[in-house]
Parts: C-alpha cells; sequence; structure tokens
C-alpha cells in the first residue's frame, strides 16, 4: 500500500512559480498534489494548467484535479 500525503494547491498559475512550490511540498514529504481549478480556469488557463499538471509530475508528485 502507498501512503499518499497531499495538499490542495489553488490559486497559482503560473507554472514557473507552481514549480518551487512543487519542490518545497517536496521537502515537506508532500507526495501527492490537487489541482484545485474552477471552470473558467481550466477554459481560459487551459495550456498553463496543463503545464501545471507537466512540473507536478516531473517533480515526482500524484496529481489530481477538482474543478
Amino acid at each position: 500500500m502507498t501512503r499518499e500525503f497531499g495538499v490542495a494547491y489553488y490559486g497559482v498559475i503560473y507554472p514557473d512559480r507552481a514549480k518551487q512550490d512543487f519542490e518545497e511540498m517536496l521537502e515537506h514529504g508532500v507526495n501527492a498534489v490537487l489541482l484545485a481549478e474552477g471552470e473558467f480556469d481550466a477554459w481560459f488557463w487551459g495550456d498553463a494548467l496543463s503545464r501545471l499538471v507537466e512540473e507536478a509530475k516531473g517533480a515526482g508528485l500524484r496529481v489530481y484535479i477538482d474543478l
């Protein structure tokens, strides 16, 4: 069984900033992240959201998305 320790991540849409946050999460033992985004965010920031998912996975986090 794999244990998860995750956090909800909301309000940051800039992948460069998120990358720094994801690295800090890992330093604190976090291994999962919930990207909580509104429907407007998904529509307006779709490309950036895709990059957030890529950054999180690249950092080694398990990613969940909640609209």
